[in-house]
């Protein structure tokens, strides 16, 4: 079987989902990518996920196991 890895670029912005990294073999993925939330009462939460996943012949999500692990950022620095 053949496999790819796809990467992305350090994002400019802000998005929701930042993807590091796609792995693909066959009908296997693995991916690294990076989430940023604003949560209603503690506020701004980033988490970073390692996503394995398996489909089916007709592209269905067959199974998936995620890793995540909330990173801490540093306060932004104003008036610098």
């Amino acid at each position: 079987m053949a496999s790819s890895t796809l990467m992305w670029p350090a994002p400019t912005s802000s998005p929701a989902a930042c993807p590091r990294a796609i792995t693909a073999d066959g009908n296997r993925i693995a991916a690294r990518f990076t989430i940023h939330a604003l949560m209603r009462k503690r506020g701004p939460v980033t988490t970073r996920v390692h996503m394995f996943a398996e489909f089916t012949a007709e592209g269905l999500l067959r199974w998936a196991e995620q890793l995540t692990r909330t990173i801490d950022l540093p306060e932004p620095q104003h008036g610098k």
